[in-house]
């Protein structure tokens, strides 16, 4: 008889604890797909599986290996579905290999190495996927690789492990799967970009290229704005000192984002009648107003 939610309890122990190991393939998130997941709640050793001697729990798999390393495939297929596909796969592999992951970024040199220990890929895979430049691109050179079969391959494998281990046969009932095709008129853009050699080595290096230039033109300008802005204020800061010496150049401020003087910033210092005076002779930058 088939069915589409095993679950196996499995206890180890370790040199301190006593582990509670929970196996499953289900759709226990409701999501439409079984997956699969590995987890553990560990006890101090010998004690009562009480919250009183709780040690850790969750996705110890760390921990889990280190009691039960033959357990590593439903490790490495954690919250994969049941083709072995992980959760927003394609979208998250190509975020990931443009942004790296949140303790190792792509400049890492063990970046790599652990890319494709994360999506269980091949170096060769990883060389051919890094040439995208959209994730529609993405999307089209990771369906040109091995990477689905292999994926599915091991799923299998886990599955009939799971199955040894419970007695029970699995079947899915799957109605949705990790892997989120882009929309056809994506894909025929794409498909139509490469075979104009959009992503031909010249035409990248010429973008590459242009990027530069207008990603070194844009910190000039906004260098320029900075600096245009620092004479601004320093023209404002000496005309102030020149009217009435450090008590109107400390209790004027001017903010450069909208180009306005404001009086008595940090308090009522400055008189109505100084006030006046500065308005009155001070004369302002171009651009320049009082609040």
């Amino acid at each position: 008889m088939f069915t589409n939610n095993i679950t196996h309890t499995i206890t180890a122990q370790t040199e301190e604890a006593d582990m509670i190991i929970k196996i499953r393939l289900n759709d226990e998130c409701k999501n439409g797909h079984e997956d699969f997941s590995i987890t553990g709640i560990m006890y101090k050793k010998g004690k009562p599986k009480t919250h009183k001697y709780y040690l850790a729990g969750g996705c110890i798999h760390e921990k889990i290996l280190k009691a039960r390393p033959d357990l590593k495939i439903f490790v490495r297929l954690h919250l994969s579905d049941a083709d072995g596909i992980p959760m927003h796969a394609t979208s998250n592999m190509f975020y990931h290999l443009k942004n790296g992951f949140s303790k190792t970024p792509v400049t890492d040199a063990t970046f790599k190495d652990e890319f494709c220990e994360y999506y269980r890929i091949k170096p060769e895979e990883f060389k051919y996927l890094s040439y995208a430049e959209s994730e529609t691109h993405f999307f089209i050179l990771f369906t040109q690789t091995d990477i689905l079969t292999n994926w599915k391959q091991e799923a299998i494998e886990a599955t009939q492990l799971i199955e040894q281990m419970t007695g029970k046969r699995f079947k899915s009932s799957a109605t949705r799967s990790n892997l989120v095709r882009p929309k056809p008129e994506e894909i025929a853009k794409e498909l139509e970009n490469i075979k104009n050699g959009y992503y031909s080595p010249a035409a990248t290096q010429e973008r590459k290229e242009k990027e530069t230039e207008k990603h070194l033109l844009k910190m000039t300008e906004e260098a320029v704005k900075e600096c245009a802005s620092i004479m601004t204020e320093l023209e404002i800061k000496q005309g102030l000192y020149k009217l009435g010496g450090e008590r109107f150049e400390k209790n004027v401020i001017f903010y450069n984002h909208d180009h306005t003087l404001k009086f008595n910033w940090m308090g009522n210092v400055l008189t109505e009648n100084e006030i006046k005076l500065i308005k009155d002779c001070l004369e302002l930058p171009a651009g320049v107003t009082y609040k």
